[in-house]
Protein backbone atom coordinates (compact mmCIF):
# COMPACT_ATOMS: atom_id res chain seq x y z
CA UNK A 1 0.00 0.00 0.00
CA UNK A 2 0.93 3.77 -0.50
CA UNK A 3 3.42 5.19 1.99
CA UNK A 4 3.39 8.47 3.46
CA UNK A 5 5.95 10.54 1.59
CA UNK A 6 7.14 14.24 1.83
CA UNK A 7 4.73 16.72 0.41
CA UNK A 8 7.38 18.54 -1.58
CA UNK A 9 8.20 14.99 -3.40
CA UNK A 10 4.19 14.56 -3.76
CA UNK A 11 3.84 17.91 -5.19
CA UNK A 12 6.71 17.06 -7.67
CA UNK A 13 5.54 13.88 -8.38
CA UNK A 14 2.23 15.20 -8.84
CA UNK A 15 2.93 17.75 -11.53
CA UNK A 16 2.39 17.11 -15.73
CA UNK A 17 4.94 16.93 -17.82
CA UNK A 18 3.70 20.45 -18.78
CA UNK A 19 3.62 21.78 -15.35
CA UNK A 20 7.45 20.86 -14.80
CA UNK A 21 8.22 22.33 -18.15
CA UNK A 22 6.62 25.72 -17.45
CA UNK A 23 8.29 25.97 -14.13
CA UNK A 24 11.63 25.73 -15.76
CA UNK A 25 10.73 27.96 -18.44
CA UNK A 26 9.66 30.21 -15.62
CA UNK A 27 12.66 29.99 -13.38
CA UNK A 28 14.67 30.63 -16.72
CA UNK A 29 13.11 33.93 -17.31
CA UNK A 30 15.65 37.16 -15.93
CA UNK A 31 14.17 38.93 -13.55
CA UNK A 32 12.03 36.12 -11.81
CA UNK A 33 13.08 35.13 -8.19
CA UNK A 34 13.93 31.63 -7.97
CA UNK A 35 17.40 30.92 -7.10
CA UNK A 36 19.27 28.52 -9.22
CA UNK A 37 19.81 26.42 -6.02
CA UNK A 38 16.24 25.66 -5.92
CA UNK A 39 16.09 24.49 -9.46
CA UNK A 40 18.60 21.81 -8.57
CA UNK A 41 17.20 21.22 -5.91
CA UNK A 42 13.88 20.56 -7.74
CA UNK A 43 15.59 18.31 -10.38
CA UNK A 44 17.39 15.76 -8.12
CA UNK A 45 13.98 15.28 -6.09
CA UNK A 46 12.57 14.95 -9.67
CA UNK A 47 14.73 11.98 -10.65
CA UNK A 48 13.96 10.19 -7.82
CA UNK A 49 11.27 7.41 -7.76
CA UNK A 50 11.24 7.40 -3.46
CA UNK A 51 12.10 10.19 -1.56
CA UNK A 52 15.39 9.69 -0.21
CA UNK A 53 16.47 12.97 2.31
CA UNK A 54 19.45 11.54 2.95
CA UNK A 55 20.61 11.19 -0.88
CA UNK A 56 19.95 14.53 -1.47
CA UNK A 57 22.39 15.89 1.45
CA UNK A 58 24.56 14.04 0.21
CA UNK A 59 24.25 15.25 -3.29
CA UNK A 60 24.12 18.80 -2.12
CA UNK A 61 26.94 18.11 0.75
CA UNK A 62 29.36 20.74 -0.39
CA UNK A 63 26.48 23.33 -0.19
CA UNK A 64 26.16 25.09 2.96
CA UNK A 65 22.36 25.75 2.04
CA UNK A 66 21.19 22.83 0.89
CA UNK A 67 23.00 20.56 3.08
CA UNK A 68 22.60 22.24 5.92
CA UNK A 69 18.91 24.24 5.63
CA UNK A 70 17.10 21.76 3.54
CA UNK A 71 14.05 22.00 5.02
CA UNK A 72 13.99 26.08 4.55
CA UNK A 73 14.89 25.42 0.58
CA UNK A 74 12.50 23.01 0.82
CA UNK A 75 9.90 25.33 2.07
CA UNK A 76 11.03 28.23 -0.30
CA UNK A 77 10.78 25.63 -3.53
CA UNK A 78 7.41 24.68 -2.47
CA UNK A 79 6.11 28.33 -2.00
CA UNK A 80 7.68 28.26 -5.46
CA UNK A 81 6.06 25.25 -7.07
CA UNK A 82 2.43 26.42 -5.78
CA UNK A 83 2.85 30.05 -7.33
CA UNK A 84 3.91 29.08 -10.81
CA UNK A 85 1.03 26.47 -10.59
CA UNK A 86 -1.44 29.28 -10.07
CA UNK A 87 -0.29 30.83 -12.90
CA UNK A 88 -0.16 27.94 -15.38
CA UNK A 89 -3.62 27.09 -14.21
CA UNK A 90 -4.91 30.74 -14.55
CA UNK A 91 -6.12 29.93 -18.07
CA UNK A 92 -7.18 26.15 -18.13
CA UNK A 93 -9.34 26.46 -14.57
CA UNK A 94 -12.22 28.44 -15.45
CA UNK A 95 -12.49 29.47 -11.28
CA UNK A 96 -9.08 30.92 -11.70
CA UNK A 97 -10.46 32.94 -14.59
CA UNK A 98 -13.53 33.89 -13.10
CA UNK A 99 -11.31 34.95 -9.69
CA UNK A 100 -9.12 37.04 -11.80
CA UNK A 101 -12.27 38.55 -13.91
CA UNK A 102 -13.40 39.84 -10.36
CA UNK A 103 -10.40 41.08 -9.27
CA UNK A 104 -10.06 43.08 -12.44
CA UNK A 105 -13.87 44.74 -11.85
CA UNK A 106 -13.19 45.31 -8.36
CA UNK A 107 -10.12 47.60 -9.60
CA UNK A 108 -11.64 48.95 -12.40
CA UNK A 109 -14.89 49.93 -10.22
CA UNK A 110 -12.68 51.38 -7.73
CA UNK A 111 -11.39 53.46 -10.36
CA UNK A 112 -14.70 54.78 -11.28
CA UNK A 113 -14.08 53.38 -15.31
CA UNK A 114 -17.47 52.09 -14.84
CA UNK A 115 -18.05 51.41 -18.82
CA UNK A 116 -14.83 48.89 -18.78
CA UNK A 117 -16.12 47.46 -15.80
CA UNK A 118 -19.87 46.48 -17.14
CA UNK A 119 -17.79 45.31 -20.43
CA UNK A 120 -16.05 42.67 -18.18
CA UNK A 121 -18.86 42.00 -16.23
CA UNK A 122 -20.85 41.21 -19.22
CA UNK A 123 -17.80 38.62 -20.41
CA UNK A 124 -17.58 36.99 -17.31
CA UNK A 125 -21.33 36.48 -16.73
CA UNK A 126 -21.41 34.74 -20.16
CA UNK A 127 -18.35 32.10 -18.98
CA UNK A 128 -19.94 31.43 -15.81
CA UNK A 129 -23.45 30.85 -18.04
CA UNK A 130 -21.46 28.63 -20.67
CA UNK A 131 -19.70 26.59 -17.38
CA UNK A 132 -22.60 26.86 -14.66
CA UNK A 133 -21.03 28.63 -12.36
CA UNK A 134 -23.78 30.58 -10.46
CA UNK A 135 -21.98 31.58 -7.76
CA UNK A 136 -19.82 33.74 -9.96
CA UNK A 137 -22.75 34.80 -11.66
CA UNK A 138 -24.15 36.18 -8.76
CA UNK A 139 -21.06 37.72 -7.83
CA UNK A 140 -20.81 39.46 -11.30
CA UNK A 141 -24.68 40.37 -10.40
CA UNK A 142 -23.59 42.50 -6.99
CA UNK A 143 -21.29 44.30 -8.70
CA UNK A 144 -23.69 44.97 -11.68
CA UNK A 145 -25.59 46.74 -8.64
CA UNK A 146 -23.05 48.51 -7.77
CA UNK A 147 -22.45 50.17 -10.75
CA UNK A 148 -25.55 51.19 -11.41
CA UNK A 149 -25.76 52.77 -7.94
CA UNK A 150 -22.45 54.38 -8.71
CA UNK A 151 -24.09 56.18 -11.68
CA UNK A 152 -27.30 57.26 -10.31
CA UNK A 153 -29.15 55.94 -13.14
CA UNK A 154 -32.04 56.89 -10.58
CA UNK A 155 -34.72 56.30 -13.37
CA UNK A 156 -33.29 52.72 -14.69
CA UNK A 157 -32.39 51.99 -10.99
CA UNK A 158 -35.53 50.07 -9.95
CA UNK A 159 -36.71 48.27 -13.06
CA UNK A 160 -32.97 47.28 -13.66
CA UNK A 161 -32.73 46.02 -10.04
CA UNK A 162 -36.04 43.95 -9.99
CA UNK A 163 -34.61 41.96 -13.16
CA UNK A 164 -31.39 41.59 -11.65
CA UNK A 165 -32.84 39.93 -8.64
CA UNK A 166 -35.08 37.90 -10.31
CA UNK A 167 -31.98 36.85 -12.22
CA UNK A 168 -29.92 36.34 -9.20
CA UNK A 169 -33.21 34.34 -7.55
CA UNK A 170 -33.28 32.31 -10.22
CA UNK A 171 -29.41 31.45 -9.99
CA UNK A 172 -30.07 30.23 -6.30
CA UNK A 173 -32.76 27.85 -7.29
CA UNK A 174 -30.47 26.25 -9.93
CA UNK A 175 -27.98 26.06 -7.49
CA UNK A 176 -29.76 24.70 -4.67
CA UNK A 177 -31.41 22.13 -7.45
CA UNK A 178 -27.98 21.05 -8.62
CA UNK A 179 -26.37 20.53 -4.84
CA UNK A 180 -29.79 18.41 -4.02
CA UNK A 181 -29.02 16.10 -6.40
CA UNK A 182 -25.66 16.41 -5.52
CA UNK A 183 -26.13 15.00 -2.14
CA UNK A 184 -28.42 12.49 -3.26
CA UNK A 185 -25.42 10.94 -4.82
CA UNK A 186 -23.09 12.04 -1.95
CA UNK A 187 -25.42 9.28 0.18
CA UNK A 188 -26.17 6.81 -2.09
CA UNK A 189 -21.92 6.16 -1.98
CA UNK A 190 -21.63 6.85 1.53
CA UNK A 191 -23.91 3.65 1.73
CA UNK A 192 -22.53 2.07 -0.39
CA UNK A 193 -19.38 2.07 1.02
CA UNK A 194 -20.21 2.21 5.10
CA UNK A 195 -23.51 -0.04 5.30
CA UNK A 196 -23.35 -3.69 5.73
CA UNK A 197 -27.05 -4.77 6.48
CA UNK A 198 -28.32 -5.28 3.17
CA UNK A 199 -31.88 -4.99 4.32
CA UNK A 200 -31.51 -1.34 5.97
CA UNK A 201 -29.61 -0.31 2.97
CA UNK A 202 -32.21 -1.58 0.62
CA UNK A 203 -34.60 0.99 2.85
CA UNK A 204 -32.49 4.02 2.95
CA UNK A 205 -31.27 3.87 -0.83
CA UNK A 206 -35.48 3.40 -1.64
CA UNK A 207 -36.12 6.46 0.33
CA UNK A 208 -33.25 8.61 -1.62
CA UNK A 209 -34.93 7.15 -4.70
CA UNK A 210 -38.31 8.50 -4.05
CA UNK A 211 -37.43 11.93 -4.11
CA UNK A 212 -39.35 14.21 -5.67
CA UNK A 213 -36.62 15.90 -8.09
CA UNK A 214 -35.79 12.04 -9.32
CA UNK A 215 -39.55 12.23 -10.99
CA UNK A 216 -38.22 13.32 -14.19
CA UNK A 217 -35.38 14.88 -16.02
CA UNK A 218 -37.80 18.44 -16.13
CA UNK A 219 -37.12 18.78 -12.52
CA UNK A 220 -33.43 19.08 -12.97
CA UNK A 221 -32.73 22.61 -13.91
CA UNK A 222 -29.35 22.90 -15.71
CA UNK A 223 -27.28 20.95 -17.96
CA UNK A 224 -24.92 20.05 -14.66
CA UNK A 225 -28.06 18.71 -12.17
CA UNK A 226 -29.55 16.54 -14.90
CA UNK A 227 -26.20 14.64 -15.33
CA UNK A 228 -26.61 13.89 -12.20
CA UNK A 229 -30.34 12.64 -12.65
CA UNK A 230 -29.30 10.13 -15.24
CA UNK A 231 -26.64 8.77 -12.93
CA UNK A 232 -28.87 8.39 -9.73
CA UNK A 233 -31.39 6.77 -11.83
CA UNK A 234 -28.59 4.38 -13.60
CA UNK A 235 -27.60 3.33 -10.54
CA UNK A 236 -30.70 2.89 -9.32
CA UNK A 237 -31.87 0.42 -12.19
CA UNK A 238 -28.52 -1.48 -12.24
CA UNK A 239 -27.74 -1.86 -8.63
CA UNK A 240 -31.31 -2.14 -6.97
CA UNK A 241 -33.70 -3.27 -9.79
CA UNK A 242 -31.38 -4.52 -12.12
CA UNK A 243 -33.12 -2.96 -14.92
CA UNK A 244 -30.17 -2.97 -17.16
CA UNK A 245 -32.11 -1.62 -20.07
CA UNK A 246 -33.05 1.23 -18.51
CA UNK A 247 -29.88 1.93 -16.58
CA UNK A 248 -27.82 1.65 -20.21
CA UNK A 249 -30.42 4.23 -21.27
CA UNK A 250 -29.76 6.49 -18.58
CA UNK A 251 -26.30 6.10 -18.69
CA UNK A 252 -25.80 6.79 -22.85
CA UNK A 253 -27.80 9.79 -22.20
CA UNK A 254 -25.58 11.27 -19.43
CA UNK A 255 -22.39 10.27 -21.69
CA UNK A 256 -23.87 12.69 -24.05
CA UNK A 257 -24.76 15.32 -22.21
CA UNK A 258 -21.33 15.43 -20.48
CA UNK A 259 -19.84 14.81 -24.36
CA UNK A 260 -21.87 18.46 -25.62
CA UNK A 261 -21.10 20.40 -22.20
CA UNK A 262 -17.35 18.95 -22.14
CA UNK A 263 -15.23 22.02 -22.41
CA UNK A 264 -12.02 20.83 -21.38
CA UNK A 265 -11.06 21.49 -18.08
CA UNK A 266 -9.99 18.73 -15.69
CA UNK A 267 -13.82 18.67 -13.66
CA UNK A 268 -15.07 18.03 -17.14
CA UNK A 269 -12.52 15.07 -18.09
CA UNK A 270 -13.45 12.96 -15.05
CA UNK A 271 -17.04 13.63 -15.90
CA UNK A 272 -16.24 12.15 -19.41
CA UNK A 273 -14.04 9.38 -17.89
CA UNK A 274 -17.10 8.77 -15.25
CA UNK A 275 -19.71 8.82 -18.08
CA UNK A 276 -17.76 5.98 -20.18
CA UNK A 277 -17.17 4.42 -17.23
CA UNK A 278 -20.84 4.04 -16.55
CA UNK A 279 -21.54 2.99 -19.95
CA UNK A 280 -18.96 0.09 -19.61
CA UNK A 281 -20.61 -1.20 -16.45
CA UNK A 282 -24.17 -1.77 -18.24
CA UNK A 283 -22.39 -3.31 -21.61
CA UNK A 284 -20.30 -5.47 -19.28
CA UNK A 285 -23.29 -6.73 -17.64
CA UNK A 286 -25.72 -7.67 -20.97
CA UNK A 287 -22.23 -9.03 -22.96
CA UNK A 288 -22.66 -6.13 -25.04
CA UNK A 289 -18.73 -6.34 -26.16
CA UNK A 290 -19.36 -4.26 -29.21
CA UNK A 291 -20.38 -1.30 -27.43
CA UNK A 292 -17.73 -2.30 -24.21
CA UNK A 293 -14.36 -2.31 -26.50
CA UNK A 294 -15.02 1.00 -28.12
CA UNK A 295 -15.48 2.75 -24.78
CA UNK A 296 -12.67 0.48 -23.31
CA UNK A 297 -10.35 1.98 -26.38
CA UNK A 298 -11.78 5.80 -26.20
CA UNK A 299 -10.56 5.48 -22.03
CA UNK A 300 -7.17 4.23 -23.23
CA UNK A 301 -6.74 6.88 -26.05
CA UNK A 302 -7.10 9.43 -23.81
CA UNK A 303 -5.25 8.18 -20.89
CA UNK A 304 -2.06 8.17 -23.88
CA UNK A 305 -2.48 11.14 -24.85
CA UNK A 306 1.35 12.33 -25.87
CA UNK A 307 0.41 16.19 -25.36
CA UNK A 308 -2.66 15.80 -23.36
CA UNK A 309 -0.74 17.57 -20.18
CA UNK A 310 -3.58 16.11 -18.20
CA UNK A 311 -3.06 15.75 -14.56
CA UNK A 312 -1.77 12.87 -12.69
CA UNK A 313 -4.80 12.86 -10.48
CA UNK A 314 -6.78 12.54 -13.66
CA UNK A 315 -4.47 10.22 -15.39
CA UNK A 316 -5.40 7.87 -12.65
CA UNK A 317 -8.16 7.41 -12.71
CA UNK A 318 -8.08 6.64 -16.35
CA UNK A 319 -5.83 4.01 -15.70
CA UNK A 320 -8.24 3.10 -12.92
CA UNK A 321 -11.18 2.59 -14.82
CA UNK A 322 -9.43 1.02 -18.33
CA UNK A 323 -7.45 -1.58 -16.72
CA UNK A 324 -10.40 -2.91 -14.04
CA UNK A 325 -12.64 -3.04 -16.31
CA UNK A 326 -10.29 -4.81 -19.18
CA UNK A 327 -9.46 -7.45 -16.56
CA UNK A 328 -13.02 -7.85 -15.38
CA UNK A 329 -13.96 -8.22 -19.43
CA UNK A 330 -11.50 -11.28 -19.66
CA UNK A 331 -12.57 -12.49 -16.39
CA UNK A 332 -16.37 -12.42 -17.70
CA UNK A 333 -15.38 -14.06 -20.76
CA UNK A 334 -13.30 -16.67 -19.13
CA UNK A 335 -10.15 -15.50 -20.24
CA UNK A 336 -8.11 -15.94 -17.45
CA UNK A 337 -4.57 -16.08 -19.07
CA UNK A 338 -5.19 -13.13 -21.22
CA UNK A 339 -6.00 -11.24 -17.49
CA UNK A 340 -2.51 -12.82 -16.25
CA UNK A 341 -0.88 -11.11 -18.45
CA UNK A 342 -3.01 -7.85 -17.89
CA UNK A 343 -1.99 -8.10 -14.91
CA UNK A 344 2.08 -7.05 -15.50
CA UNK A 345 0.62 -3.67 -17.00
CA UNK A 346 -1.49 -3.01 -14.00
CA UNK A 347 0.94 -3.78 -11.95
CA UNK A 348 3.35 -1.21 -13.24
CA UNK A 349 0.37 0.71 -13.73
CA UNK A 350 0.05 0.40 -9.88
CA UNK A 351 3.42 1.63 -8.87
CA UNK A 352 3.32 4.85 -11.48
CA UNK A 353 0.32 6.15 -9.58
CA UNK A 354 1.47 5.03 -6.23
CA UNK A 355 1.09 9.01 -5.15
CA UNK A 356 -2.70 8.86 -6.13
CA UNK A 357 -4.03 5.64 -5.64
CA UNK A 358 -6.28 5.46 -2.46
CA UNK A 359 -7.85 1.77 -0.64
CA UNK A 360 -10.26 1.56 -2.91
CA UNK A 361 -8.19 1.33 -6.22
CA UNK A 362 -5.94 -0.81 -4.43
CA UNK A 363 -8.58 -3.78 -2.96
CA UNK A 364 -9.93 -3.21 -6.47
CA UNK A 365 -6.70 -3.95 -8.35
CA UNK A 366 -5.44 -6.96 -6.03
CA UNK A 367 -8.81 -8.03 -5.69
CA UNK A 368 -9.07 -8.29 -9.92
CA UNK A 369 -5.31 -9.93 -9.82
CA UNK A 370 -6.19 -12.70 -7.41
CA UNK A 371 -9.31 -13.82 -9.24
CA UNK A 372 -7.08 -13.21 -12.38
CA UNK A 373 -4.47 -16.32 -11.30
CA UNK A 374 -7.56 -17.87 -9.51
CA UNK A 375 -9.49 -18.54 -12.75
CA UNK A 376 -5.82 -19.30 -14.26
CA UNK A 377 -5.61 -22.61 -11.80
CA UNK A 378 -2.30 -20.51 -10.48
CA UNK A 379 -3.49 -20.96 -6.83
CA UNK A 380 -0.44 -20.21 -4.77
CA UNK A 381 -0.29 -16.72 -6.76
CA UNK A 382 -3.82 -16.32 -6.10
CA UNK A 383 -3.56 -16.56 -2.42
CA UNK A 384 -0.63 -14.21 -2.72
CA UNK A 385 -2.78 -11.48 -3.51
CA UNK A 386 -5.73 -12.10 -1.54
CA UNK A 387 -3.35 -12.63 1.38
CA UNK A 388 -1.82 -9.05 0.22
CA UNK A 389 -5.66 -7.34 0.38
CA UNK A 390 -6.63 -8.87 3.45
CA UNK A 391 -3.50 -8.05 5.02
CA UNK A 392 -2.99 -4.62 3.95
CA UNK A 393 -6.80 -3.20 3.43
CA UNK A 394 -8.79 -0.91 4.84
CA UNK A 395 -12.27 -2.46 5.61
CA UNK A 396 -14.05 0.53 5.60
CA UNK A 397 -13.31 1.41 2.06
CA UNK A 398 -14.49 -1.64 0.06
CA UNK A 399 -16.69 -3.97 2.48
CA UNK A 400 -17.98 -5.46 -0.53
CA UNK A 401 -14.24 -6.56 -1.79
CA UNK A 402 -12.78 -7.46 1.35
CA UNK A 403 -15.44 -9.75 2.50
CA UNK A 404 -15.62 -11.84 -0.37
CA UNK A 405 -11.99 -11.93 -0.79
CA UNK A 406 -12.14 -14.02 2.07
CA UNK A 407 -14.49 -16.06 0.94
CA UNK A 408 -12.30 -16.94 -2.47
CA UNK A 409 -9.89 -17.71 0.61
CA UNK A 410 -11.61 -20.57 1.69
CA UNK A 411 -12.17 -21.70 -1.66
CA UNK A 412 -8.41 -21.09 -2.57
CA UNK A 413 -7.16 -22.96 0.40
CA UNK A 414 -9.53 -25.90 -0.66
CA UNK A 415 -8.18 -26.27 -3.97
CA UNK A 416 -4.58 -26.29 -2.33
CA UNK A 417 -5.47 -29.35 -0.33
CA UNK A 418 -5.25 -27.17 3.06
CA UNK A 419 -8.58 -29.12 4.63
CA UNK A 420 -7.30 -29.52 8.00
CA UNK A 421 -6.99 -25.27 8.15
CA UNK A 422 -10.26 -24.62 6.80
CA UNK A 423 -12.46 -25.24 9.64
CA UNK A 424 -10.76 -22.40 11.90
CA UNK A 425 -10.59 -20.28 8.43
CA UNK A 426 -14.45 -20.66 8.27
CA UNK A 427 -14.67 -20.23 11.93
CA UNK A 428 -12.40 -17.12 11.62
CA UNK A 429 -14.37 -15.91 8.47
CA UNK A 430 -18.19 -16.21 9.93
CA UNK A 431 -16.90 -14.39 12.92
CA UNK A 432 -15.59 -11.79 11.08
CA UNK A 433 -18.46 -11.10 8.21
CA UNK A 434 -20.83 -11.11 11.70
CA UNK A 435 -18.68 -8.57 13.38
CA UNK A 436 -18.79 -6.27 9.75
CA UNK A 437 -22.64 -7.44 8.76
CA UNK A 438 -21.95 -8.21 5.67
CA UNK A 439 -23.59 -11.88 6.04
CA UNK A 440 -25.55 -12.27 2.91
CA UNK A 441 -27.25 -15.24 2.28
CA UNK A 442 -24.63 -16.99 0.03
CA UNK A 443 -22.34 -16.61 1.97
CA UNK A 444 -24.03 -17.98 5.35
CA UNK A 445 -24.99 -21.00 2.44
CA UNK A 446 -21.72 -21.23 1.66
CA UNK A 447 -19.55 -21.41 5.33
CA UNK A 448 -22.26 -23.83 6.65
CA UNK A 449 -21.56 -26.01 3.89
CA UNK A 450 -17.73 -26.16 4.60
CA UNK A 451 -18.13 -26.43 8.38
CA UNK A 452 -21.02 -29.08 8.03
CA UNK A 453 -21.07 -30.82 4.79
CA UNK A 454 -17.33 -30.73 3.66
CA UNK A 455 -16.28 -31.72 7.08
CA UNK A 456 -18.32 -35.17 6.74
CA UNK A 457 -17.35 -36.32 3.50
CA UNK A 458 -16.13 -39.75 3.08
CA UNK A 459 -15.71 -40.43 -0.51
CA UNK A 460 -15.49 -38.76 -3.89
CA UNK A 461 -19.57 -39.99 -4.76
CA UNK A 462 -20.74 -38.02 -1.29
CA UNK A 463 -18.57 -35.00 -2.05
CA UNK A 464 -20.24 -34.79 -5.61
CA UNK A 465 -23.57 -35.35 -3.86
CA UNK A 466 -22.63 -31.88 -1.28
CA UNK A 467 -21.59 -29.81 -4.47
CA UNK A 468 -24.61 -30.78 -6.02
CA UNK A 469 -26.72 -29.64 -2.98
CA UNK A 470 -24.85 -26.46 -2.47
CA UNK A 471 -25.22 -25.38 -6.14
CA UNK A 472 -29.29 -26.08 -6.15
CA UNK A 473 -29.26 -23.95 -2.83
CA UNK A 474 -26.69 -21.22 -4.60
CA UNK A 475 -29.08 -21.07 -7.53
CA UNK A 476 -32.27 -20.24 -5.57
CA UNK A 477 -30.12 -17.89 -3.46
CA UNK A 478 -29.24 -16.12 -6.80
CA UNK A 479 -32.90 -15.75 -7.79
CA UNK A 480 -32.79 -12.39 -5.18
CA UNK A 481 -31.09 -9.67 -7.55
CA UNK A 482 -29.54 -8.12 -4.45
CA UNK A 483 -27.76 -10.97 -3.59
CA UNK A 484 -26.99 -12.35 -7.10
CA UNK A 485 -25.42 -8.80 -7.56
CA UNK A 486 -23.02 -9.47 -4.53
CA UNK A 487 -22.03 -13.13 -6.00
CA UNK A 488 -21.07 -11.18 -9.49
CA UNK A 489 -17.85 -10.11 -7.56
CA UNK A 490 -17.00 -14.14 -7.94
CA UNK A 491 -18.92 -16.67 -9.48
CA UNK A 492 -19.24 -19.22 -6.92
CA UNK A 493 -21.84 -21.09 -9.12
CA UNK A 494 -19.67 -21.83 -12.15
CA UNK A 495 -16.90 -22.93 -9.76
CA UNK A 496 -19.06 -25.85 -8.32
CA UNK A 497 -20.11 -26.74 -11.77
CA UNK A 498 -16.41 -27.15 -12.80
CA UNK A 499 -16.17 -29.30 -9.66
CA UNK A 500 -19.32 -31.65 -10.75
CA UNK A 501 -18.99 -31.71 -14.18
CA UNK A 502 -14.87 -32.19 -13.51
CA UNK A 503 -14.03 -29.32 -16.50
CA UNK A 504 -11.55 -26.44 -15.63
CA UNK A 505 -12.82 -23.11 -13.92
CA UNK A 506 -12.30 -21.09 -17.34
CA UNK A 507 -13.81 -23.37 -19.40
CA UNK A 508 -16.92 -23.56 -17.52
CA UNK A 509 -17.04 -19.37 -17.55
CA UNK A 510 -15.94 -19.23 -21.29
CA UNK A 511 -18.64 -21.61 -22.43
CA UNK A 512 -21.24 -19.63 -20.34
CA UNK A 513 -20.22 -16.32 -21.73
CA UNK A 514 -20.36 -17.33 -25.29
CA UNK A 515 -24.18 -17.80 -24.34
CA UNK A 516 -25.18 -14.20 -24.53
Amino acid sequence: MKKPEDFLFQLIKGMSSHEKRYFNLVSSVPGQKIPRKLILLFNAMDKQLIYDEIAIKNKFASDTYLEKKLSIAKLNLQNSLLKCLRNYHAFFNIDFRLRNFMADIEILFNKGHYDMCNKLIGRMKSIAARHEKWNWQCEAIQYERNVIMAQAYIKTTHDYSIQLQEEELFLLKKTENFYIYRSIINQIGCLTISEGRRTKEREVLLQLFNHPLLSNEKQALSVKAKIHYHYIKCYYFFNIVRDITSASVHARIRLSLIKQFLLETEEDSMLYLDGLYRCMLVDYECKDWDNFLPALQEIKVFLNKPVSGISQSVARIAFGYAYSMELNMYQRTGKFNEAVILTTEIEKGIKRYALYLNEEHYSVFYFGIAYSYFGAGHYRNALKWINKLINESDIAMRPDINCMARIINLIVHYELGNEELLQSLVKSTYIFLHKHKRLYKFEDVLLQFIRKKLASVIDHRELMDAFRELHTELKRVSEDPFENKQMEEFDLISWLESKIENRPFAEVVKAKASRK
